[in-house]
């Protein structure tokens, strides 16, 4: 399961790899559960963006699907007997996008707030 990735936050490179315009650049960072990312969705056709069910079984049957664009996800790898991270991103520098599932609520302060949760499997490649 990934435990941490490096999202793509620079506005030139979600344009050119995945098509989507971001009004701005973040610094790069690794992000962990509970941390920021963007993450791309189709907009619902006739709602507000934040009209969205809470929960991820509602999201999956409502077709809730996103994106993750992603610099490199982290793995364990335990053949040492010990945990060692593990990079895993394309060769050439390119992003991958990653499948996912969002969700939405309300918080306290009346804001809108995303959830996502990354839809992949990573093989033992030994």
């Amino acid at each position: 399961m990934c435990a941490n990735y490096t999202p793509v936050t620079r506005a030139d490179r979600l344009l050119q790899y995945f098509g989507v315009q971001r009004g701005r650049d973040e610094p790069d960072h690794d992000t962990f559960p509970m941390g920021l990312a963007p993450f791309i969705r189709l907009a619902p056709s006739n709602t507000n963006p934040g009209d969205i069910k809470p929960t991820y079984k509602d999201a999956w049957a409502a077709g809730q699907r996103c994106i993750i664009p992603s610099e490199a996800i982290y793995e364990p790898n335990y053949a040492s007997g010990k945990p060692v991270r593990w990079r895993i991103r394309k060769a050439n520098g390119e992003p991958v996008g990653i499948a996912g599932i969002y969700r939405s609520w309300t918080n306290a302060e009346g804001e809108v707030v995303f959830a996502m949760s990354m839809i992949l499997r990573v093989l033992d490649v030994t």
